[in-house]
């Protein structure tokens, strides 16, 4: 008797033991969340020590799954990212704490940062022409750059009275200058409250009696075929249309900032020693089209751009200037595009018109789009091979609330003579107006030297209606399930639409199954032309109906019995089933008692647990082995406290160990 109390007390005492070490182990390891703002070009940071609740004495270690910014260690531990003016936007960094030793318990959670646009101004970068003649025509191509790539505004603060300004290009010109001392200041404005302003004085002078005028007013090179790195020369003739000879002509040009060393500029000869009144001469200039000359601009429409100014002067006064623009071939186009109604094809073109499009019918549009480069040279050398990058697809529709056909992607980089081929799709609403829409299909992407590429068609879809339409809008069916022993009667719910150019006077809606020999119509109702009805029908299912699913054919007509939309409803009968009457149960065999095995099992981690070898007294209702959970790899982790296996099987453990002190205390009270 005193060896079995002291076996109870010492399984009692294992008992507080194993709940002590649970307890002693378990930690408590939590990180919350934090939402940063700052401005581009700011420096983010997080405390994560702050965000991290911890009650055990492990070293912890911090990860995120970002690929900027950095986890700055020691105390506290922060999370650091120097934004740029280019981050704009929000970022949601997963944060992971855990311990390195010990419990290995670790926690995550979901920080943001939200990074605002901050705008930069922009600054002008070309100079001034700061001479002029008295009645010659004076202008100056103003220039200025904006770092976040805001469209500009210029505009003219001071001048003199006749001079303007172009807001879009930034061209002053002034058609009769009047001799004197002029102050000019010029403004530029990015639209978003970043401006810059350039000041300058502008002297012109008495005509000498000489005046020297240019057989064209814009100098251009290229054209919509031209290929970049290509050099074009073009012939001039200078006139001296004034009373006096002009001596010491000298004639120069002055490369824009966005293409210094992208093109050069030859005038040949560049110096004309006199000009007599009334007499005329040539000269030449040729120019290197620039790698980085823009197709398209930016309505995506071919054009020419200002690359440099050529000047003339006589007696070193300006006499004329002009601006030299070129222009270079688009290399991205729409090889095939087509529109798909329904299963019908149709090859779609500028200016083109679809008809025969219906309200619900389903449209694709399939374009294929094409890099026609040349496969030969080197693009940043000759402009040959180019990869046109990043490359924006976009469906726009003339009247997107009622002709919704709007979709945009990015189809990636396409190669030089490669193609690529997307779909946009639409299903044309039912209740759709009558009417033409237009469509742009535009597609574009700049090239490796930054040179913008691009094209658009428009094209017409023109919607047709027809007369008679009571389109099925919705239908309820209750209830479209009939359990055993319930009601037979189902009531059909339609809501109907007329969806047609003309009024109806007879509408009549239908429901039938052929097996169940149902067939119910409403009376004749009148539906004006956009206007929608609800109406209910019920049908009683027979009640020698069998088990099973019955199709309903839901049909309309206009003018009584003239078919018009259809669509099926399933009504579905349950079968009934019975439930046998309950047996009387078997008296149970008393089978013979078995001697108890011992068995011992032994875990992993090297925890023993002997059962079923007791002393005769105390084996009497107690038979079985019993096992303590599974072996657990690696022989720390059975006491893990964070490993769900650990905890699991401590439950069990202690609720068998409690078992077997009831039951030895049972035996004890005999």
């Amino acid at each position: 008797m005193k060896a079995q109390k002291t076996i109870v007390s010492g399984l009692i005492f294992f008992c507080l033991v194993l709940l002590t070490v649970q307890s002693a182990l378990a930690t408590t390891l939590t990180l919350g969340t934090a939402s940063v703002d700052v401005n581009e070009n700011e420096t983010a940071t997080i405390d994560l020590t702050a965000l991290t609740t911890y009650d055990g004495n492990e070293t912890l270690q911090y990860t995120d799954n970002v690929s900027f910014g950095q986890i700055l260690e020691g105390y506290p531990v922060l999370f650091e990212w120097n934004t740029s003016f280019t981050d704009a936007g929000v970022y949601d960094i997963l944060f992971t704490v855990e311990e390195l030793g010990g419990n290995l318990t670790k926690d995550s959670n979901t920080s943001t940062i939200t990074v605002t646009d901050v705008n930069r101004p922009p600054t002008f970068t070309s100079t001034p022409i700061t001479t002029g003649l008295e009645g010659v025509a004076y202008t100056y191509a103003a220039v200025a750059t904006d770092p976040d790539n805001d469209p500009l505004t210029y505009a003219l603060v001071t001048g003199p009275s006749g001079m303007n300004v172009n807001a879009t290009s930034g061209v002053v010109s002034w058609a009769s200058p009047t001799i004197g001392t002029h102050t000019v200041k010029l403004s530029v404005d990015d639209g978003n409250l970043g401006t810059d302003e350039q000041e300058y004085t502008l002297t012109i002078s008495e005509v000498s009696g000489a005046n020297l005028t240019l057989d064209m007013s814009t100098v251009l090179l290229g054209g919509e075929n031209q290929e970049r790195a290509q050099s074009i020369e073009k012939t001039i003739t200078i006139k001296n249309e004034g009373d006096e000879t002009a001596t010491n002509i000298v004639l120069s040009s002055e490369i824009l900032s966005g293409y210094a060393g992208k093109t050069e500029i030859n005038i040949s000869p560049s110096t004309i020693t006199s000009l007599a009144p009334g007499a005329t001469t040539t000269f030449k200039i040729t120019g290197l089209i620039p790698l980085n000359l823009d197709a398209v601009d930016e309505n995506l429409d071919p054009a020419s751009f200002n690359v440099a100014t050529l000047s003339v002067a006589a007696d070193a006064l300006v006499a004329t200037t002009t601006d030299i623009k070129m222009q270079a071939e688009n290399n991205l186009d729409f090889d095939n595009v087509y529109l798909y109604i329904n299963t019908k094809r149709e090859k779609v073109e500028d200016g083109d018109n679809v008809d025969d499009v219906e309200p619900g019918d389903e449209l694709e549009l399939e374009i294929k789009v094409e890099n026609t480069f040349s496969d030969n040279g080197n693009c940043d050398k000759d402009g040959g091979d180019c990869t046109i990058e990043d490359i924006e697809v976009e469906l726009v529709s003339s009247d997107d609330d009622e002709f919704d056909f709007e979709d945009d992607d990015n189809i990636g980089d396409i190669k030089a003579k490669k193609d690529d081929t997307i779909s946009f799709f639409y299903d044309v609403d039912k209740d759709v107006d009558e009417d033409d829409y237009t469509l742009t299909l535009s597609a574009f992407g700049d090239d490796e030297n930054g040179a913008k590429h691009g094209l658009y068609i428009e094209f017409d879809v023109e919607i047709e209606k027809e007369n008679d339409v009571v389109d099925i809008d919705a239908v309820d069916v209750t209830p479209s399930t009939i359990a055993c022993g319930a009601s037979r009667l189902v009531t059909f719910e339609i809501r109907v639409e007329n969806l047609g150019t003309q009024d109806q006077d007879e509408a009549v809606i239908g429901i039938s199954n052929l097996d169940l020999v149902i067939d119910e119509e409403t009376e004749p109702f009148v539906l004006d032309e956009d206007d929608s009805e609800t109406k209910n029908l019920q049908a009683i299912i027979p009640t020698t109906a069998a088990a099973g699913s019955y199709i309903f054919s839901i049909k309309t007509f206009y003018d009584f019995d003239e078919p018009s939309d259809f669509t099926t409803r399933t009504v579905t009968v349950e079968e009934c089933t019975t439930t046998p009457p309950p047996q009387e149960p078997e008296e149970p065999e008393e089978e013979p008692e078995e001697e108890p095995e011992e068995t011992t099992t032994t875990p992993d981690n090297g925890i023993s647990v002997n059962v079923g070898s007791q002393p005769e007294d105390t084996q009497e209702g107690f038979t079985g082995a019993v096992t303590y959970g599974e072996p657990v790899d690696g022989g720390d982790m059975f006491f893990d406290a964070a490993n769900p296996a650990y905890l699991g099987g401590m439950v069990v453990i202690i609720v068998l160990l409690l078992l077997v002190i009831v039951v030895l205390a049972a035996k004890l009270m005999k």
